[in-house]
């Protein structure tokens, strides 16, 4: 599902991101994927309180999620609008 294939569309969206013919779709994709990233973050840990684990790198990470893993897809959501409606690719 969704957990599986997450990780991949996430990297081709970077790959994506780096090519200018497809930059301005990549990063529309980086606004989806951030707001619905960012959403479940708010809706897992601070609305029903859950003590969830980052999954970074595997899982293998001990970093807690919430604050910084909502400012990280805070961060993609912003690039990618930025990159749709500031910048010129051509």
């Amino acid at each position: 599902g969704y957990a599986v294939a997450y990780p991949f569309v996430e990297g081709l969206t970077g790959c994506g991101l780096l090519l200018a013919p497809t930059a301005r779709y990549a990063a529309g994709v980086a606004v989806l994927l951030g707001a619905l990233g960012g959403l479940s973050i708010v809706r897992a840990v601070f609305i029903r309180g859950r003590q969830l684990e980052c999954a970074s790198i595997g899982g293998r990470s001990r970093l807690p999620l919430g604050f910084v893993s909502l400012f990280n897809q805070a961060g993609l959501v912003a690039v990618g609008l930025w990159l749709v409606l500031g910048t010129d690719l051509t």
